[in-house]
């Protein structure tokens, strides 16, 4: 279905700055999600290497008779 030739010599269509604006702010939420997700592997990485450099400093734990 067609608009009548009326309505289109009529109407325009322009996009304004909060259109821009509002695709600005999706790529920047974008990234921020793709920085947030590189820092937690980071950690993630990082408190595995810790850990594995302080498995020989771990000492079993037994536990004691109550007297």
């Amino acid at each position: 279905q067609q608009w009548p030739n009326v309505l289109k010599d009529y109407s325009s269509i322009w996009y304004d700055w909060s259109y821009i604006l509002a695709w600005l702010s999706v790529g920047v939420s974008f990234g921020s999600s793709i920085l947030f997700f590189s820092a937690a592997v980071c950690l993630s990485k990082e408190k595995r290497r810790e850990q594995q450099n302080n498995v020989q400093y771990i000492m079993p734990v037994y536990p004691q008779k109550q007297q």
